[in-house]
């Protein structure tokens, strides 16, 4: 096994503070960005364009995600009368 730096975009669309077990966890439901490198849409992936990372749309797989697997926000995008944070 071996580790690669990829950076993965995610549009959080909501966020969440759930009880369990009487512990606060923090969760951001979030929806995969789709590119030319991850067709599916399923996990994020960029492309790139003249050495810059870019994605072409939103409509990936939806899911809820640690809050604290969350390294940076890169930008907001103002979609359909509402923020995304990317």
């Amino acid at each position: 096994m071996q580790r690669a730096n990829v950076n993965v975009f995610w549009a959080v669309q909501n966020y969440a503070l759930v009880y369990i077990d009487r512990n606060p966890q923090a969760f951001a439901y979030i929806e995969c960005v789709k590119s030319t490198s991850d067709r599916l849409g399923a996990f994020g992936l960029a492309e790139k364009r003249r050495d810059t990372e870019c994605f072409s749309s939103l409509g990936g797989e939806m899911r809820y995600v640690s809050l604290m697997s969350i390294d940076a926000v890169v930008g907001t995008l103002f979609v359909r009368e509402r923020h995304v944070v990317l």
